[in-house]
């Protein structure tokens, strides 16, 4: 399958309006794939942001080549462009806090397949009540 990662600074902005491209072609299913960004780009989303988009263009290919070290023939598989290809199967576009699917038809029409949402959610300890002796109750 061959994919195309699209990087943006804003949900909003028009499909042509990229910040970075990364271009990669591997076996992996678009869930799949998805299912191996998701965690990264949570991990990075809560440490930098994925509105810095400068970064994020840096990390990915790097995290692409770790989790693909076993299903790649090589690291062609991976690159960076300038534009849209029309030659792709599917789209990914990031934006802060947002995953979108798209898959691209033999007539090159766009099909939303799957959006995911980025939090970091932290967890509010006082939230929680907490015994005064289940702390220091350890055997």
């Amino acid at each position: 399958m061959k994919y195309q990662i699209g990087i943006y600074g804003d949900e909003q902005a028009a499909v042509d309006q990229f910040s970075a491209i990364v271009e990669i072609e591997c076996p992996d299913s678009a869930r799949d794939l998805l299912n191996s960004l998701t965690p990264f780009l949570k991990e990075f989303h809560c440490a930098h942001g994925m509105d810095d988009t400068q970064t994020l263009a840096a990390w990915l290919p790097w995290h692409l080549i770790e989790i693909g070290r076993e299903s790649f023939d090589d690291l062609s598989s991976i690159g960076i462009s300038r534009q849209i290809n029309a030659h792709i199967d599917f789209f990914i576009k990031l934006s802060p806090g947002l995953v979108e699917v798209f898959r691209i038809d033999e007539l090159l029409e766009w099909h939303a397949l799957a959006q995911v949402e980025i939090t970091c959610e932290s967890v509010d300890v006082s939230a929680y009540e907490i015994e005064p002796d289940a702390a220091s109750d350890r055997s």
